[in-house]
């Protein structure tokens, strides 16, 4: 109920350019760099159930199946006590992943891979603001086992490779 609650006064006061609003949103029919997101996302979950126990294939479908998800061009809030101004990344709330075009066109591969493990996870209940599975993609740490680590690497490096998108932007 908190997280509601927190969700629900965090979403009536974004704000681009001071105009209340979450931003200038993709319109809801879906885009190719949404499309983009969800797909790291699931590769990202199938790289991460290699040594979670607590993924399985059903629940990252449901994940992914279950979660909406919107590029905006940028993802801010301004405080209005003190005008100070906060920008995100990417922000999850009921089946819902707001995510910033902005940011995301500037991301590494594997920081995408990072940003949509954590938000997927999120749904799943899996994690929470502690990026405790997700931060692999930044640390290069999937497990103690060092072979382990260098196939997932291996398998990484390749989808990057072949999923090369230095700036998507729509027309």
């Amino acid at each position: 109920m908190k997280r509601l609650l927190i969700i629900i006064l965090l979403s009536s006061i974004w704000t681009i350019d001071g105009k209340a609003a979450l931003g200038n949103s993709s319109g809801g029919g879906g885009t190719i760099v949404s499309a983009n997101f969800v797909a790291h996302g699931e590769f990202a979950l199938k790289m991460l159930k290699i040594t979670m126990s607590e993924l399985s294939e059903e629940s990252i479908d449901q994940a992914i199946n279950a979660t909406s998800v919107y590029d905006l061009e940028e993802m801010c809030y301004q405080n209005p006590n003190d005008g100070s101004r906060s920008c995100f990344d990417a922000l999850y709330g009921l089946g819902v992943i707001h995510f910033s075009l902005k940011s995301w066109n500037q991301m590494k591969c594997n920081e995408k891979l990072a940003l949509t493990a954590h938000e997927y996870l999120r749904a799943t209940g899996l994690e929470e603001s502690n990026y405790k599975y997700s931060y692999s993609f930044i640390s290069g740490s999937y497990s103690n086992d060092p072979d382990i680590n260098l196939t997932i690497e291996n398998e990484i490096n390749s989808w990057c490779a072949r999923n090369i998108n230095k700036s998507i932007k729509r027309f």
